[in-house]
């Protein structure tokens, strides 16, 4: 009926060694990408942004116009 005895020590430490695998997993996200990759995916995402701005109309018909009086 009684349950294993838990050691402090011990689980502070496998949660501590928990939580560090989780900083390095987060490091190695941000910073594990090589510098010609992270370049490369910036510009081609300023060039599609580039793109769908090139193809946006323009509203001839604004309320700021003031011709409608």
């Amino acid at each position: 009926m009684t349950s294993k005895p838990i050691n402090l020590r011990q689980y502070r430490k496998r949660k501590q060694r928990e939580d560090k695998a989780k900083t390095a997993e987060a490091n190695r996200i941000a910073h594990g990408t090589p510098k010609a990759v992270s370049d490369l995916a910036k510009a081609r995402q300023d060039l599609a942004k580039k793109r769908v701005e090139a193809h946006r109309r323009e509203d001839k018909s604004s309320p700021d116009d003031g011709d409608n009086q």
